[in-house]
């Protein structure tokens, strides 16, 4: 019996604003503790007063949340002199965006590409970002014995500028993921602050892997991202067998306009 978890992708935009209240006689701010939690935003402060100062200030978050798990548990698979062959060609050109490509010529692959992404507005801003990924392989089996594999991207992906995720796998029970928390402000004044985080937990037990004589296994991008116009590029190729292969990232874009007093 084959049984194979799917892959959840969780996007979490949190914006909070409150509005500005101090006079030119009033006291200062004061210091605060901020925690980020599974739930949202935690200040711990000292007194009431302290409280009746957040509400009245005028800080903005921003925070992403990109979040994958992938679990392969008690799959068997039994294949002897099978070949297969994937090909992208003279495709996916003059693009603009996010695009998203997954190619694969085994089998049981997990393949995911996520991308959370928060804008935040003109003023005094804090950003957190954070890309949490999870992979399970528990009591699977393969049995493999020559063939051969290809996936090939040729001539593709030219002219293209934004955000691309690719996956190619020619092997079998592989996951495979390419995640992205991308935050973008415009800041007014020096009251700026990011803070990011990314985080992997993998857990592999009682697999077994039999492998014969082997035959050739390829992932190929030849003659592709021609004239391409800039932004974030993210490939992950596996052409193994039960491997967790993956690329995560956070990035901050902040425009910060200085005005004279």
């Amino acid at each position: 019996m084959k049984r194979m978890a799917a892959i959840a992708a969780v996007f979490w935009f949190l914006l909070l604003w409150a509005p500005a209240a101090y006079a030119a006689d009033d006291p200062p701010p004061v210091e605060v503790s901020f925690e980020a939690t599974d739930s949202g935003f935690t200040y711990s402060v000292s007194g009431i007063e302290d409280v009746e100062a957040i509400a009245s200030a005028d800080p903005g978050a921003v925070m992403a949340e990109a979040t994958v798990s992938q679990a392969l548990i008690g799959n068997r698979v039994e294949e002897e002199n099978i070949s297969r062959h994937t090909l992208i060609s003279d495709s996916l050109n003059d693009n603009r965006g996010i695009l998203s490509v997954n190619q694969e010529a085994g089998n049981l692959n997990n393949q995911a590409n996520v991308r959370a992404l928060v804008i935040g507005e003109t003023g005094p801003q804090f950003q957190y970002l954070d890309a949490w990924r999870s992979a399970f392989r528990v009591d699977n089996t393969l049995i493999s014995v020559g063939g051969e594999r290809e996936n090939r991207i040729e001539g593709s992906l030219g002219n293209t500028q934004g955000i691309v995720g690719i996956n190619q796998s020619s092997g079998n029970m592989n996951q495979q993921a390419n995640v992205l928390a991308l935050a973008f402000g415009n800041v007014t004044g020096p009251e700026f602050s990011a803070l990011a985080d990314s985080e992997l937990g993998e857990v592999s037990a009682d697999n077994t892997l039999i492998q014969g004589a082997s035959g050739s296994r390829k992932d190929v991008i030849t003659d592709s991202f021609t004239d391409f116009r800039g932004g974030v590029v993210q490939v992950s190729q596996s052409s193994g067998d039960l491997n967790v292969v993956g690329n995560s990232a956070v990035v901050s874009f902040t425009v910060i306009e200085a005005k004279a007093p």
